[in-house]
């Protein structure tokens, strides 16, 4: 085990025998992408042999471009959406969803925010973040350093997933590491589901 996160720490940064351009990019528009973001885009890396830290970088350069974007525009954007019949439903959905999770930012504020984008889970992220900033009409001054350090959390936090598993279990094919990450999450958001549901029939 020490061995492995040695290499993870030293030698996985030299580690890149076949990553090019496109495979950077890959990663690089991944990470823009709503849903996907960091969680899929980072998951790139070890596959094509991008040394982790660069793989880091690129991910959360990606993920965070949008952020402006969205807290300053994304108003106007709906407003012209909700104009046509097919688009008006999505952006209803989008809003629905950023309701219910701002609850969980409004209690602790900026940390709040932090703390929702920094929890790499399913219906988290920047991109449900920003909508969120942009729904309780934060300041983007205030928002993106919230918003950016949670980025950087989540990003630290599936690099290490992804990285130092490839290296600690080294004869495992690559994508059952991923099965197992993604088996983990599922599993985890059912028990939270759960829980929930349980604490409802409680009350």
């Amino acid at each position: 085990m020490l061995e492995a996160f040695r290499a993870f720490i030293f030698d996985s940064i030299l580690h890149a025998d076949w990553y090019g351009i496109k495979e950077i990019l890959q990663v690089f528009f991944t990470s823009m992408v709503p849903v996907l973001e960091l969680r899929a885009a980072i998951a790139f890396g070890p596959l094509h042999q991008i040394p982790w830290l660069l793989t880091y970088f690129v991910a959360v350069i990606g993920n965070l471009i949008p952020v402006p974007f969205i807290i300053l525009f994304i108003r106007k954007i709906f407003s012209f959406m909700k104009k046509n019949k097919i688009l008006d439903g999505l952006v209803e959905r989008l809003e629905a969803k950023a309701d219910r999770k701002k609850t969980q930012v409004l209690k602790y504020a900026s940390w709040g925010l932090f703390l929702f984008v920094a929890v790499p889970l399913p219906g988290t992220g920047a991109w449900t973040g920003s909508l969120i900033a942009a729904m309780l009409d934060l300041r983007l001054k205030k928002a993106f350093p919230a918003i950016a350090l949670g980025v950087l959390t989540a990003g630290a936090v599936m690099t290490f997933f992804y990285y130092f598993l490839a290296y600690a279990f080294p004869n495992v094919h690559y994508a059952t590491i991923v099965a197992i990450i993604a088996a983990i999450v599922v599993v985890a958001v059912a028990l939270a589901f759960m829980i929930r549901k349980i604490r409802k029939k409680g009350k």
